[in-house]
């Protein structure tokens, strides 16, 4: 008997040490939330950052976009506690043995803490989350995103002035760098494959969650708004919505399109 029991006590500390010796999934990346169960949340994307040690941030961004300057940490709701979506304080937390905790600041002192974990693989989270905003509580699944390195092809509807829809045959070039920020270009040309007045628009801007935000010019166009939404976890689909041209020599130009062969539900850009 004495044997038994012990021998079950070695197989349970032996079970314990290849636990602690197993490699913690990490929360480093882009992340899309979903909030379920609450009434002041739904969605949410940001960008966390780990470090050795297990602690989480969000970091801040700096920069322009479409030609207008923000500031703000990188991190976005559409919590109905929040003035712009952004988070104005930064979000902080901790992933370590397995459990995740992170508080989402949405406004000056109000802020969702989410707690949970992350799966095996680093791609999916799940948990619970409580908030001082309307003493709000549910739970959260969440999705990561990969660095867009890619290049997308496909059909785009522009609205003209005189209220007609032009088509274009739009390729958009993205890279990704480890800070999240996004440089490019996107060449619109006809559906026949003929040039256009737009030509080549370089592209630069940040990725926060599953979107990208970019703003752009060239010789003929003055600014260039453009909203970039994955369609698959690995950036392999986007849609390309809200794409705003100000430009004297070709006309105004808002247009969008799918550049894949799925569509996502449409959505205007966080910062419009």
């Amino acid at each position: 008997m004495k044997k038994i029991i012990a021998a079950i006590a070695f197989m349970f500390l032996f079970a314990s040490i290849a636990q602690a010796g197993k490699p913690q999934p990490s929360a480093q990346g882009k992340w899309a939330f979903a909030f379920t169960g609450g009434t002041t949340i739904t969605t949410g994307a940001v960008n966390i950052v780990q470090d050795a040690h297990g602690n989480l941030n969000s970091p801040f961004f700096a920069g322009y976009v479409g030609g207008t300057w923000y500031q703000n940490y990188e991190a976005f709701s559409d919590s109905t506690c929040s003035s712009s979506g952004w988070a104005p304080v930064q979000p902080t937390g901790s992933n370590v043995n397995g459990s995740f905790n992170f508080r989402l600041q949405v406004d000056t002192g109000i802020f969702y803490d989410l707690k949970g974990s992350v799966s095996d693989n680093g791609t999916t989270m799940t948990g619970s989350f409580t908030s001082n905003c309307s003493s709000d509580h549910g739970t959260f699944t969440g999705s990561l995103y990969a660095p867009v390195n890619k290049t997308y092809t496909g059909i785009v509807n522009g609205s003209n002035d005189d209220g007609t829809v032009t088509q274009y045959n739009a390729t958009l070039v993205l890279t990704e760098d480890a800070q999240f920020n996004v440089t490019g270009s996107v060449l619109l040309n006809t559906p026949s494959g003929t040039a256009t007045c737009y030509g080549t628009i370089q592209l630069s801007g940040p990725a926060t969650g599953d979107f990208i935000e970019l703003g752009g010019t060239n010789s003929n166009v003055q600014m260039i708004g453009l909203l970039v939404i994955a369609d698959k976890a690995d950036f392999s689909s986007v849609s390309v919505q809200t794409l705003e041209i100000s430009s004297a020599a070709c006309g105004n130009d808002p247009a969008e399109g799918t550049l894949s062969s799925e569509k996502s539900k449409k959505r205007s850009s966080p910062r419009r």
